[in-house]
């Protein structure tokens, strides 16, 4: 009794699978089923313990989109100018778009990592993901900048030396003397 409860068991679940297969066109038969319909839907039916239990569930895998051709824009340091600089994605596959960046645009100079989250078919596709950007804005070189030697005679006057050129906006020169700061030595 055994052994043909197991046999009557084998064959129901081979009828199913070959009709689940042929009723959903997946071309399979009784030999070599092919269950991975197109819509990745899959129905599963047996018997279960002995007590003649039979049950079903569909089962919807998501897809990835293709992030394999976005790239962030960023391939050097900036160089600090004042100015707000920022990294940026492109090349996202069709269904997708940016929903929002977090640090991805700085005006100091400094070290960033920049992320992107997406706006996708979250019903069909998995989250798509790209890796996030690490990037610079490197300190600008002052330049144009000179301090000339003076040589003066003892005369009991505070004398000083003073920076020509043009200093860049919130930039400050100080002086210092032996050490100290000064706006002069006498």
């Amino acid at each position: 009794m055994f052994k043909m409860r197991k046999m009557f068991i084998a064959l129901i679940a081979a009828l199913t699978v070959a009709s689940a297969a042929a009723m959903f066109g997946c071309g399979g038969t009784e030999s070599d089923p092919d269950v991975s319909g197109g819509d990745n839907s899959q129905t599963q039916t047996g018997t279960g313990d002995g007590q003649d239990q039979t049950g079903t569930g569909d089962k919807t895998e998501k897809l990835d989109y293709d992030m394999s051709g976005v790239t962030w824009n960023y391939t050097s340091p900036f160089t600090y100018d004042g100015e707000e600089k920022s990294v940026t994605v492109s090349g996202l596959p069709q269904g997708v778009t940016v929903k929002a960046y977090s640090h991805n645009s700085a005006t100091n100079a400094g070290t960033y990592t920049a992320t992107v989250s997406f706006n996708y078919n979250s019903e069909n596709y998995n989250e798509p993901t790209v890796a996030p950007c690490n990037w610079v804005i490197s300190k600008a070189d002052i330049t144009g900048l000179s301090l000339a030697g003076d040589t003066v005679e003892y005369d009991g006057q505070k004398h000083s030396l003073a920076v020509t050129g043009t200093l860049p906006e919130g930039t400050t020169a100080t002086y210092t003397y032996n050490n100290v700061q000064t706006d002069g030595v006498t």
